[in-house]
């Protein structure tokens, strides 16, 4: 954690400081309400950072949940208004004929400015929303009858959640009626010791055919052995090279997290996962992170927040298999990506709204 904390607060300086010379350095102000603007930009940020250090019962939740609002929005807003300058200034080096002049016009300043405000609005707007049901039907020869699957990712539990929305969020869960129940990694995302009264909610989990989970690279990052003990206790069960038969013609296999198992000596092996697994089986992968394989008609995933925000959509998808969000593939061999249900680094979500999926599998209609 302590690294973490290092690390983003040197990140977000420098993003502040870029935007300081960007935007403020070369005005026309006084000098001494340019370093005011600096230093109240470095307080601002840095207070950011240590908000995701103390839990809401410590400073009370009304105050807490302004104040995390408040400073959630000034973070993005500042890495909203870095990644669209960077946009513009970086091409502008190469552009011969370009006047350097005009990037610090008020005209072209006040549009980077509005535009990038009103980007960090929305982005507001969807991240307080809670996420919303999405419906998706593919088809298989080699299932008998449907099969309703809920898939959740990238929940996000840190001390400064509030503890209403994770029961909300397992209300709508388990008002799907679906058969299974799969939690596809990135559950926990905080030293064990103080997330676990925010865990609980998720016990209340209910599925005819049972509740799995998978970790992913964020309960490798909090420590992975903890993480495993507490969704253990709040009753449910992980996957980790391993499968279960769920009906005679449904396998649902999972492995951990393809990037940060190794670093606890720990493997990702989908051959293993699948090794009790019939041909004529539908056989269902969860991974945290979307990985492509034909060994499995259908693999479950999240980690890429469907980009998040800006600019990561364009880059996620380099990492994450090509996949960015939503249904890929055909004929027995999809892939499914969710965008999650929380936020990293604040609760914002440009352009990539949270998602629950209740996930339908029919049997190939008559005729095809």
């Amino acid at each position: 954690m302590f690294w973490k904390i290092v690390a983003a607060t040197v990140g977000i300086l420098a993003i502040n400081y870029y935007i300081y010379l960007r935007f403020i350095a070369k005005s026309r102000l006084r000098r001494y309400i340019k370093l005011s603007i600096l230093g109240f930009l470095f307080v601002v940020s840095l207070t950011g950072v240590l908000m995701r250090t103390v839990s809401r019962d410590a400073v009370g939740a009304g105050l807490f949940d302004v104040a995390s609002v408040v400073l959630s929005f000034a973070s993005a807003f500042s890495w909203t208004l870095f990644t669209v300058s960077i946009f513009i200034d970086v091409p502008s080096l190469f552009l011969v004929r370009f006047k350097r002049k005009k990037l610090v016009n008020p005209v072209y300043q006040s549009i980077i400015i509005l535009g990038s405000l009103a980007i960090t609005s929305w982005g507001q707007y969807e991240g307080l929303k809670l996420p919303e049901v999405k419906e998706v039907m593919i088809e298989s020869a080699l299932i008998r009858q449907p099969v309703k699957i809920a898939l959740m990712t990238d929940l996000h539990i840190t001390r400064s959640e509030d503890i209403e929305r994770i029961k909300n969020i397992v209300n709508i869960i388990n008002n799907l009626h679906a058969d299974v129940i799969l939690l596809g990694g990135d559950i926990l995302d905080d030293e064990i010791k103080t997330i676990i009264s925010l865990a609980q909610p998720l016990q209340n989990l209910h599925a005819p055919l049972g509740v799995y989970y998978v970790t992913g690279n964020h309960e490798y990052y909090m420590s992975v052995n903890d993480a495993e003990v507490l969704i253990k206790q709040v009753g449910i069960r992980q996957l980790e090279n391993s499968g279960v038969l769920l009906r005679d013609d449904l396998y649902l296999a999972g492995v951990p997290d393809m990037r940060y198992c190794g670093r606890f000596l720990r493997s990702f092996d989908i051959d293993q996962a699948l090794n009790d697994a019939e041909q004529d089986q539908f056989k269902i992968l969860l991974s945290h992170e979307p990985v492509k394989t034909d060994k499995a008609n259908l693999v479950l995933s999240g980690h890429t927040h469907g980009g998040q925000s800006l600019p990561f959509m364009f880059v996620v998808p380099i990492y994450s298999s090509g996949m960015l969000a939503g249904l890929y593939g055909e004929q027995d061999h999809y892939n499914y990506v969710s965008r999650g249900v929380g936020s990293w680094g604040g609760k914002i979500r440009e352009f990539a709204p949270y998602d629950i999926t209740l996930l339908t599998v029919n049997p190939v209609s008559a005729g095809k």
